[in-house]
């Protein structure tokens, strides 16, 4: 079967979404791998954080900003930095796009750098969460009723 203009039709919006345990399941998942590749190589395990930057650094943030604001941790909650932005801009493909963006464009380079130059390691991952970090200040990570 060939790519027809009745094929581009056949794609329709998402109906389901991967949920909590879907979720939880894809990032243990992912987790096992980052950890095995220490034992492949050091580097690898690094690029593999900086890679992770926008899904780490707005997690991390919006956990912190939750404790400190004594919220519950644990209960159902939409502030992360995503959630904001997509209730912003009142788009989930235009957050997506411009995740996939960040980490082509900004964070790939970053991961790469950990393989071509003698730089410590810390200092890149440093580098490349402080603007996701600044995203996520400015998004109001963690706060509830945000629009």
């Amino acid at each position: 079967m060939g790519c027809t203009a009745e094929a581009v039709h056949i794609f329709h919006k998402a109906k389901i979404f991967l949920g909590d345990v879907g979720s939880c399941t894809l990032g243990i998942l992912i987790g096992i791998h980052i950890i095995y590749f220490l034992d492949i190589d050091i580097k690898l395990f690094y690029a593999s954080i900086i890679l992770m930057g926008v899904f780490i650094v707005d997690a991390t943030y919006t956990l912190l900003n939750r404790l400190y604001r004594k919220q519950s941790f644990h209960s159902a909650h939409n502030s992360h930095a995503y959630q904001n932005f997509a209730r912003k801009v009142k788009s989930h493909s235009l957050v997506t796009s411009v995740s996939i963006l960040i980490n082509l464009f900004y964070l790939f380079p970053i991961a790469n750098l950990v393989f071509i130059i003698d730089v410590n390691p810390i200092l890149l991952i440093f580098c490349s969460y402080f603007p996701i970090l600044i995203g996520c200040i400015y998004l109001k990570a963690g706060i509830k009723n945000f629009v």
